[in-house]
């Protein structure tokens, strides 16, 4: 695969990690929230206990912190959403511009995608490369001044 290949890949494939990333936030978010109620009587023994114990302070500033975090990824996600539909939306070929907003952007498998365009999975994947070689990324200053990264795994 070359390196202009994975590049595009990688762009139209951020916006799933970001989600991705997303969900975990949310989830230790959760259990940040549920600690807080955790109120529990506090054991009287002679024995040493390991560390300080979290102060109901403490507890409040994690779960806003982590608040903060997962509104400014979703943030994110919501600019490189709107990022790969613009690129997406700049290509010619209608059939191109539909395989790759259901694969990236609705998370659709290529079983899903064949079944919707009404080709085979193996003619599929061969449509999706094409689009991919058809797909233009969008101009890497622009990205980078945008303040977008680009991550995750091809």
């Amino acid at each position: 695969m070359s390196g202009e290949r994975r590049e595009k890949i990688r762009f139209l494939k951020s916006y799933k990690w970001l989600l991705i990333e997303i969900a975990s936030s949310e989830d230790r978010a959760e259990e940040e929230r549920e600690r807080l109620y955790d109120v529990r009587v506090p054991m009287l023994s002679d024995m040493p206990r390991g560390g300080r114990p979290v102060t109901m302070d403490e507890r409040v500033v994690r779960v806003v912190s982590r608040e903060a975090e997962i509104q400014r990824q979703k943030s994110e996600a919501e600019e490189i959403k709107t990022a790969i539909e613009k690129a997406i939306g700049q290509m010619l070929n209608p059939r191109d511009r539909t395989i790759l907003k259901l694969k990236y952007l609705q998370g659709c498998s290529f079983e899903e995608i064949a079944c919707r365009i009404n080709y085979s999975v193996t003619h599929t994947k061969r449509l999706h490369d094409e689009a991919i070689d058809n797909f233009v990324l969008p101009d890497m200053t622009k990205r980078n001044e945008s303040g977008l990264s680009v991550s995750g795994p091809v």
